[in-house]
């Protein structure tokens, strides 16, 4: 597989994973697990801005710095999100 089409595909994993345990989240886990927002979120808008003046580099910034990003939050709904569950 190219190394390109799996940095996609991790990008739009993050994307989806965040999202997904925002929603499933409450609380102070809420706000544990959105902390890497606060470095993707001005990620997200510089791409978007420089996919608006056709710049050839827009992706680089979003594609280099997500797998880390989906690290980090895996890591973090691993430890804080899952571990205070409560139980139904």
């Amino acid at each position: 597989m190219d190394i390109l089409i799996l940095l996609w595909i991790i990008v739009f994993a993050y994307a989806a994973i965040q999202l997904a345990v925002l929603f499933l989240s409450s609380g102070r886990a809420r706000l544990v697990l959105a902390s890497p927002l606060i470095v993707m979120g001005p990620i997200y808008v510089v791409t978007v801005m420089a996919l608006i003046q056709d710049s050839n580099l827009w992706p680089l910034w979003l594609l280099f710095s997500s797998p880390a990003a989906l690290l980090c939050l895996l890591i973090l709904a691993a430890t804080f999100g899952f571990a205070k569950r409560p139980s139904t």
